[in-house]
């Protein structure tokens, strides 16, 4: 692609050079000869501003058929998502988890197709921008039994068996989650809903990556998402220390195939699906798959 501002920057440094030059040259050549030089070079330099106009007003209109096919396409995808999921989670229940909410994810982009197919949702939990683990430690009374579990373990357990230590209660009042729903249900699955603005590893391994462990050993389909516009990525993260083989993850929630993605995940699909360099394959190949 053709930068437009750096060629227009350079043009405009070649004229304020020119006209150094013709002050400096009028002192020692003639006038005649000066006049001959300026003009050819003017006639360059305006037939490579017109050039670039043509090859910027190209670009433009490459950009703009560009956006117009991949609106077709999501709009194709959006009336064809029914057909593909509508009653396919009939009887599962689900928990989405969003570990960070300063992010760009937006929730109903997972609630809504999870509800279209049929799935019930038993409880939306976001963990606060500021959540801290050490924070979080220091105010919780907890059980001898408790004392040596990360509290991400105990959070998983409050949400699988029930609140019964009154671990998200503290939280909430801490100000540290918001939750809508009820937990202690048998679930089918649980979403981890990832991604941030910015740098995150130590969250990552200390909150979404015991999460999915405790769920995974509890034999609950754990699920990775996160939109494709996120400035940092969790699923490299997702992936390592073998959760690639365990967990499924999805890296363009946003957009409807990576809705698709998740609903035949929840049904069983292993992989990494999306758009991100980290993906195997855009969506699992629902034509190979009896579901």
């Amino acid at each position: 692609m053709i930068d437009f501002k750096y060629h227009v920057t350079a043009l405009v440094a070649i004229f304020l050079a020119l006209g150094i030059g013709m002050l400096i040259g009028s002192q020692t050549l003639g006038n005649e000869f000066i006049g001959s030089q300026q003009e050819a070079l003017i006639n360059r330099l305006e037939g490579d501003f017109q050039q670039l106009r043509i090859q910027n007003g190209l670009t433009q209109s490459q950009l703009a058929a560009a956006n117009e096919e991949a609106d077709t396409y999501q709009e194709i995808c959006r009336q064809m998502m029914p057909a593909l999921i509508k009653n396919k989670l009939e009887n599962y229940r689900v928990v989405v988890v969003q570990t960070n909410s300063n992010q760009k994810n937006s929730l109903n982009e997972i609630i809504n197709p999870l509800e279209l197919a049929g799935a019930q949702v038993d409880a939306v939990i976001s963990l606060a921008n500021d959540f801290s683990l050490a924070h979080v430690s220091s105010s919780l009374t907890l059980p001898e039994t408790d004392a040596e579990k990360p509290i991400m373990e105990l959070l998983g357990e409050a949400i699988l068996f029930g609140d019964e230590n009154g671990i998200m209660s503290d939280f909430a009042e801490e100000g540290m989650i918001n939750i809508s729903g009820v937990t202690g249900n048998s679930i089918d699955a649980v979403i981890l809903v990832g991604g941030s603005d910015r740098e995150s590893e130590e969250q990552v391994k200390n909150l979404d990556l015991i999460l999915a462990d405790f769920f995974i050993r509890k034999d609950v389909k754990v699920i990775g998402v996160e939109s494709s516009s996120v400035s940092y990525s969790y699923i490299p993260y997702y992936n390592q220390n073998g959760h690639s083989k365990l967990m499924a993850t999805v890296d363009n929630i946003d957009d409807i195939t990576g809705q698709i993605s998740l609903i035949y995940s929840i049904l069983g699909a292993k992989g990494d699906f999306g758009v991100k360099e980290t993906a195997k394959s855009l969506m699992p190949d629902l034509l190979q798959m009896d579901w």
